[in-house]
């Protein structure tokens, strides 16, 4: 019994040992980046390279059914097309926050899209 508790408290020495000496390290291990932030533009414009309307980049939808693409830049506006997965859509012009108005080429159409749904081809 006396064994076991010195082998104990032998372990719990060494640990606190350890703490101290690397107790800063451990600590960013367990909350390694945990302040980190993204490098991602809070704004879709705050892209430097999507700056103006007419702007030729191409932008991949992604989503897993369909993104709608709608006539005006709101949420109840109606929607001329359901986008599929991958379709592609060039940039025109920033509309009214989230919304983004685009050119379907393969489809000859024009409309706004909302911006978290598509990403940088």
């Amino acid at each position: 019994m006396k064994k076991t508790v010195i082998g104990v408290l032998a372990v719990l020495v060494l640990l606190g040992g350890v703490v101290l000496w690397q107790g800063e390290n451990i600590l960013n291990l367990i909350f390694y980046d945990m302040d980190a932030t993204m490098d991602l533009p809070e704004n879709l414009y705050d892209d430097e390279s999507l700056t103006g309307s007419g702007n030729s980049n191409i932008y991949i939808v992604e989503v897993n059914d369909y993104l709608s693409l709608r006539e005006e830049p709101k949420s109840g506006s109606e929607v001329i097309a359901k986008l599929k997965p991958g379709t592609e859509v060039q940039l025109l012009s920033e509309a009214d926050d989230p919304y983004v108005e685009v050119s379907v080429p393969e489809q000859d159409l024009t409309g706004y899209v909302h911006k978290d749904y598509i990403r940088a081809k």
